[in-house]
């Protein structure tokens, strides 16, 4: 986990506010930009369980390359680097998002990562900002999505990103934590997600 920036980043975090999307590219290649609905799979179903109760809406979808606020993609990337089953490249999937978080849920290689994302640190030369990149190296089962679960819920209370992994996964050596094993690249540092103020606030704050 690289060295997060002291400024904090709040993403509202009611009903309406945070946008996850969950995408997965299908087994038979499908053509460019299509997404294939992710559904079926027990690892993704278990994912969606801890997840939903969190948001108001963990949407699935079935082709583009949707506008989100947090991104789970399952893709799989070949020796080059390359997702499979898709002409599109992974930074072209993550950038057309434009989530502040992305997280690679289906396994790869670390070597697959490094030829996979090259791109990482220009994208804010590229497309203004930058990104909090999760890489999973190993599910660990039922792990990953109570360690996410987990996350999300320290950072609706006001936790920043990199201070909730700290405290579930600390990288301390010798110190045993239950998590998936993943390379957390801290692009855009201190991310939490804020409360949307109530109707009543934001009708009054306009005047």
């Amino acid at each position: 986990m690289s060295n997060a920036d002291a400024r904090s980043t709040k993403l509202h975090s009611s009903a309406t506010a945070i946008r996850i999307i969950v995408i997965r590219f299908g087994t038979r290649a499908p053509r460019s930009s299509s997404l294939i609905r992710a559904c079926g799979s027990p690892e993704r179903s278990e994912d969606a369980k801890l997840l939903r109760p969190l948001f108001a809406k963990v949407v699935s979808v079935s082709q583009g390359i949707p506008e989100c606020d947090v991104l789970i993609a399952y893709v799989r990337l070949d020796q080059d680097g390359a997702v499979e089953n898709t002409t599109d490249s992974l930074e072209r999937i993550v950038a057309g998002s434009k989530a502040t978080i992305v997280i690679l849920a289906a396994e790869n290689s670390g070597d697959d990562y490094i030829r996979g994302t090259s791109w990482f640190n220009s994208l804010t030369a590229k497309y203004g900002g930058s990104i909090n990149l999760v890489m999973t190296l190993s599910r660990k089962g039922a792990l990953f999505p109570q360690f996410f679960s987990k996350l999300f819920a320290q950072m609706k209370a006001g936790e920043t990103m990199p201070m909730a992994w700290h405290k579930l996964a600390p990288q301390i050596p010798g110190v045993e934590h239950e998590a998936p094993d993943t390379i957390f690249a801290c692009g855009a540092g201190h991310i939490a997600f804020a409360k949307r103020p109530s109707f009543w606030t934001r009708l009054f704050s306009r005047k």
